[in-house]
């Protein structure tokens, strides 16, 4: 049900005339001076440079918007008359314009006249909106010619035909008051409809409408306040702008500190998490990174993926030069080095060295024919199975394990070379280690001439070495197998080389003794071709005793600053000047936030009391679309997770705004577009098999709750005017059943987690059409809809951007009926005393919080008085 809402604030400015209203300015402006003065006592010199800038600013803005205003009146006035040359229109041949870039433009134009119209209160300021909206007729004409889509056409037409008879219902009820057309000559001094005149009004005209308008219809009603009215709109109009320059300067320091404090956590370091990778004294970062082409935000980024405690930054500089000298990606680097990490011996801090095996093995690998990828996933697969054994890595037997690689890949047969090639090489060495058969395990401690291996060939130390040898004195037997697969892992290559060698002496070079050994590796998982290439090359022999010779150069390894591509200057020249300006640019950051940090905050709080504030007050007026704060008090609700809204079919749900139209069933929102998944959400996503940091790092949409929390199953429909199944899908690890559809002009909306969908690709849909069921599919931690819209190809994240896309397409279900309109009267005589009527009691207390909240936020302390 829509609301028609009178506000009646009565304050201490009565205007006369024209002189007194421009003396009364005056004195208002003192006072809020020196206000000001007093608010902001105590601040260094940075809220003084604030306000130089923002003034700086100020004037370039009304600059720019009074020539863009002399260029806009004369377009309007050549358009009216029909003229073609000399002027701004008469320089475009519309007959030559793109059809989606007009009607682009008479979407925003529709935008801007609409808000414009809240504000306007002078008949001046109807015949530009007039003068506007002539124009758009004549673009969209031109876009018809064009051929432009007949249904958007409509659409838009239907919406200038509902905006020119707003005009005209405005301009009627301006006769009514009194007022007429201004006569056309000089204006005199006072300026028009009793405000202030000159420059002061010119700037509270556009400033002050500016900023009511983005208060959406409560700043019309403060409109009619006059100067007070504007005053106010013109506070808020600076008041953001300020508070958005500082962010904008603000927001890259404050996630440099946010991502170091998180990384500084994960490894319980209680020193300056911003001097991790930086020096102390300068914060710049590293010369060691800096050289490499990284700044420390990379640094940080890579060590909390490489999640290794112990020696932390050397391990980061080593992954980092592996990974800028073999291509290899930093984040698989990083995965790479925790599974050996978890899994082996290595010292951290130190874990270079087997990067430097590493390295060498995938230069071996491409010089055989094989990517460094495949090398790398081989290797990897046959380290995860030694862990799985119960073997850990070492320096030593990674450094065989490359080796014995090497040696199945020169045989030139693509089977054992690359992933199938570790398999090959887990059945050899399980075939050496005689797994599980007790027969072979005797056969192979008489090719040990009848004694285990010490521990110290094996090299086990600590517990693990006096628990081998006690095992090993009271039962052999048992301690075997153990020795055995320690052997076969490369713990000791030269000893099992040996044995392999007295192996063969024993089983002879008869068919007998080579059946015996094509019997034993089919046993353990060598197959057909890749069995004849083992046997024909030599047999196990001939590979053991090479992988024993060439382990001790790949235990060596390659330096990791070794380069093929180091003679090439210009690229690491270029590297080096990326890192330096995204170092500039964060330490610029760092320094604006070290300036005008508490400033910021202080802005951002008063915001945000003003927007809850603007919340409360909605609510109350049984009003809970999307506010035009939406990024402070969030979606149909005050704060980003919105209460439960019930909603009521058919037609739009009661209460719920322009939010009740996804469902009949009840919407709330549970998380906020470019909102952080937390660690909690994190976890869940890890426990469904959903790796989060391939994610998008903030979320991409809107959240979702439908009807009762937690449960699903509940109708979504169509919220849209008009629209197009442009796609259906199913992402398992994303969005899970989804749809997509197409708005027209190149924006799309996704709805995605769905339970189930009967919609097809290409079906045309009208509003309250159903979409689909509310669901749990995908990388979704529990039932809800994720809704995203999508502009060039991009979800928007900012809020009050998604809001505002979505409600350019909103239609009417239909069946629907008109809203009956209900009258409610807000009269504001003081903070003390506020008085409203038309609505329940709960409703009035809500509306009365809300204006003190705004009315606290917004006007200074020595003017709260009756």
């Amino acid at each position: 049900m829509e609301k028609r809402v009178e506000v009646n604030i009565e304050g201490r400015v009565r205007v006369t005339s024209d002189e007194q209203s421009i003396e009364e300015a005056k004195r208002r402006a003192a006072e809020v001076e020196t206000a000001a003065e007093g608010a902001t006592e105590g601040l260094d010199g940075t809220a003084q440079k604030a306000r130089e800038v923002a003034r700086e600013v100020e004037r370039a803005f009304e600059d720019m918007a009074k020539s863009l205003g002399q260029r806009m009146r004369s377009a309007v006035e050549e358009a009216a008359a029909g003229g073609t040359g000399g002027g701004v229109l008469g320089k475009v041949d519309l007959s030559q314009a793109n059809p989606t870039a007009l009607l682009s433009r008479v979407d925003r134009g529709l935008v801007t006249a609409g808000a414009s119209l809240a504000g306007a209160r002078t008949y001046s300021e109807i015949e530009r909106i007039q003068g506007r909206l002539a124009t758009l007729g004549t673009y969209l004409e031109a876009a018809r010619q064009a051929g432009a889509p007949d249904d958007r056409i409509e659409s838009l037409e239907e919406a200038l035909q509902e905006l020119t008879d707003a005009v005209k219902e405005h301009k009627e009820s301006l006769e009514k008051e009194g007022q007429k057309p201004e006569a056309q000559g000089p204006k005199p001094p006072g300026g028009e409809g009793g405000g202030p005149g000159g420059l002061i009004g010119q700037l509270l005209e556009r400033w002050g409408g500016a900023g009511l308008a983005r208060m959406g219809w409560l700043g019309g009603a403060l409109r009619f306040l006059g100067p007070a009215g504007l005053a106010l709109g013109a506070g808020v109009m600076g008041f953001r702008m300020l508070e958005g320059a500082l962010t904008r300067a603000n927001q890259e320091g404050r996630n440099e500190l946010e991502i170091a404090a998180d990384l500084a956590r994960q490894y319980e370091s209680s020193e300056n998490p911003l001097t991790l990778f930086r020096n102390r004294d300068d914060l710049l970062s590293h010369t060691r990174l800096l050289r490499l082409g990284y700044t420390a935000r990379d640094a940080e980024r890579y060590a909390a993926m490489l999640d290794l405690p112990g020696g932390m930054r050397g391990d980061v500089y080593s992954l980092l030069q592996f990974s800028a000298t073999t291509g290899i990606g930093e984040e698989q680097t990083a995965q790479l080095m925790h599974q050996l990490g978890m899994s082996g011996t290595f010292t951290r801090g130190q874990m270079g060295q087997p990067l430097e095996t590493l390295k060498l093995a995938l230069a071996e690998g491409v010089r055989l024919g094989v990517s460094k990828s495949d090398t790398l996933q081989a290797i990897l697969r046959v380290t995860q199975e030694s862990a799985a054994r119960g073997v850990q890595a070492t320096q030593g037997t990674l450094a065989f394990n490359a080796a014995l690689q090497q040696a199945l890949a020169q045989t030139g047969n693509r089977l054992l070379q690359g992933q199938a090639g570790a398999q090959a090489q887990s059945g050899i060495k399980s075939a050496l280690a005689a797994e599980g058969d007790f027969g072979l395990q005797m056969l192979m401690l008489d090719a040990m001439g009848g004694e285990l291996p010490t521990a110290e060939e094996l090299g086990l130390s600590g517990a693990t070495a006096r628990g081998y040898e006690q095992l090993a004195r009271a039962n052999p037997i048992q301690a075997l197998p153990i020795a055995l697969r320690a052997l076969a892992e490369g713990r000791a290559p030269e000893k099992l080389a040996a044995m392999v060698r007295r192996l063969q002496r024993n089983l002879g070079g008869s068919p007998q003794g080579l059946s015996l050994q094509a019997a034993l590796l089919q046993q353990y998982g060598v197959d057909n071709e890749q069995l004849l290439t083992i046997l024909g090359a030599g047999g196990l022999e001939a590979f053991v005793t090479q992988a024993a010779e060439r382990s001790p150069v790949f235990a060596e390894g390659q330096d990791l600053a070794e380069d093929v591509q180091g003679a090439n200057r210009f690229y690491w020249q270029s590297r080096q000047l990326g890192a330096l300006g995204e170092e500039a640019r964060g330490l610029r950051s760092l320094a604006s936030l070290e300036l005008t940090g508490n400033f910021e905050a202080g802005l951002r709080s008063v915001h945000g009391r003003f927007s809850i504030g603007l919340s409360r007050f909605a609510r109350g007026l049984g009003d809970r679309s999307l506010s035009s704060d939406a990024d402070m008090s969030g979606f149909a609700g005050e704060t980003p997770t919105g209460a439960y809204v019930p909603g009521e079919a058919p037609g739009r749900p009661a209460g719920a705004g322009a939010l009740g139209m996804l469902s009949p069933e009840g919407v709330a929102v549970t998380l906020a577009p470019g909102a952080e998944y937390d660690a909690a959400t994190r976890a869940q996503l890890r426990a469904r098999g959903v790796d989060p940091d391939a994610l998008p790092r903030r979320h991409t949409g809107y959240d979702f709750s439908i009807g009762k929390p937690g449960v699903g199953g509940d109708p979504i429909v169509n919220p849209f005017a008009r629209a197009t199944v442009a796609k259906v899908g199913k992402d398992p690890k994303g969005y899970g059943t989804y749809v997509v559809l197409d708005l027209g002009d190149g924006t799309q909306a996704r709805f995605a987690h769905l339970q189930a969908t009967d919609l097809k690709e290409g079906q045309r849909l009208r509003a309250g059409d159903r979409i689909g069921l509310e669901g749990q599919t995908g990388a979704a931690t529990g039932p809800h809809l994720h809704m995203e819209m999508i502009r060039g190809g991009k979800p928007v994240t900012d809020p009050l951007d998604w809001q505002k896309l979505f409600e350019q397409y909103l239609g009417r279900p239909q069946g629907s009926t008109e809203p009956k309109e209900q009258r409610v009267l807000v009269e504001v005589r003081g903070l003390e005393n506020i008085r409203v009527e038309g609505v329940s009691g709960p409703q009035a207390d809500r509306i009365r919080e809300g204006l003190e909240m705004i009315l606290g936020a917004a006007v200074p302390q020595n003017h709260r008085g009756a």
